[in-house]
C-alpha cells in the first residue's frame, strides 16, 4: 500500500466544526470521541489533536448550535457531552451546501481538459 500523507492540518482546520456537527447529528458525544471518529472515518491519516476540538465545541455552543450536559458512567470520570441543537441542524444543512458547492467547483475544475462545463 502506498504511503498516504497525513491531510493538511489547514484543510482540518476549515472542516473541523462541519465535521463536529455532522458527528453530532449522528448521536451525542464528547471531544476525545468526535476526533476519533472523524480519524476513524478517513482514509488518509490525520493529525489532529483531540484537544483542538474543544475551542470550536466553546464557539458551537456559544453560538448555540450545540449544548453541553455532563455525563457519569460506571466506573469512568465524569465527561461532557454535546448533543446537537435546532440551530445547529440549520448550521449543518448550511455547511451541507457549502461543501457540495466546494466540490462541485473542484470536480470540474479537475475533468479532464476541455471538459469543464
Amino acid at each position: 500500500m502506498k504511503n498516504l500523507k497525513h491531510i493538511s492540518s489547514e484543510l482540518i482546520g476549515a472542516l473541523a466544526g462541519t465535521f463536529a456537527l455532522s458527528v453530532l447529528d449522528h448521536g451525542d458525544s464528547y471531544g476525545y470521541a468526535i476526533v476519533q471518529k472523524i480519524k476513524e472515518l478517513s482514509i488518509k491519516p490525520i493529525t489532529w489533536q483531540p484537544a483542538g476540538i474543544y475551542p470550536i465545541l466553546k464557539k458551537y455552543e456559544t453560538r448555540e448550535y450545540i449544548k453541553s450536559y455532563w455525563k457519569m458512567e460506571e466506573g469512568q470520570r465524569p465527561r461532557k457531552y454535546y448533543k446537537i441543537t435546532k440551530k445547529g441542524i440549520e448550521a449543518l444543512q448550511t455547511g451541507k451546501e457549502d461543501f457540495e458547492s466546494v466540490d462541485h467547483i473542484y470536480k470540474q475544475l479537475w475533468a479532464p481538459p476541455g471538459n469543464i462545463t
